[in-house]
């Protein structure tokens, strides 16, 4: 699914497409590149200039295969699409007669960070780092020194369950890399 949305954003005058290293990221994760990508493309990131961002999930908006592949919208601060939003793209997909798409080789997921692909002469995907703007947002949130110390307390111990989802990556990374 991630090759055919790059190609129909490339065709529909997408300029930048930015594709998480391996395909995979949590839903927060999602929203705090969108975030740290602001409007004016001038936020913390300084990578560009984010409105939204389209999130396969298996847990929301049941509608594929067996019913448990779905796409959600987050808008230009990382939310979740409204319902107004949502009511509007849907009343468009009704008059949807034709869609543009563009032949491409397949971009590579496992691509180093940065590696880009030239998808037209004015749409380019960018392999991202899945965990940098996350990592960025938690600690500008909380204060990972303190908690480091709250970890190394002698007895403490931790129970994680990520529930088969995209968050068990982002909890390794945060509770054992960083932590």
């Amino acid at each position: 699914a991630i090759q055919t949305i790059a190609r129909l954003l490339a065709a529909n005058g997408i300029q930048n497409i930015w594709i998480p290293q391996h395909g995979i990221m949590s839903t927060p994760a999602v929203s705090a590149v969108i975030r740290r990508r602001t409007s004016n493309g001038e936020g913390k990131d300084g990578d560009g200039e984010a409105q939204g961002g389209i999130v396969l999930t298996a847990s929301h908006n049941p509608g594929g295969p067996g019913e448990d592949f779905g796409i959600k919208y987050n808008e230009g601060l990382g939310q979740p699409a409204g319902e107004e939003f949502t009511e509007a793209l849907y009343k468009t997909t009704l008059a949807i007669s034709s869609y543009k798409t563009i032949e491409s080789d397949d971009i590579d997921l496992t691509a180093p960070v940065g590696t880009q692909y030239q998808l037209t002469p004015t749409s380019t995907v960018t392999i991202i780092d899945p965990f940098k703007n996350y990592l960025d947002a938690l600690k500008s949130c909380f204060d990972f020194e303190k908690l480091k110390e709250f970890g190394a307390r002698d007895g403490f111990s931790i129970v994680f369950d990520g529930m088969h989802g995209a968050g068990g990556e982002f909890a390794k990374r945060v509770l054992v890399e960083e932590l």
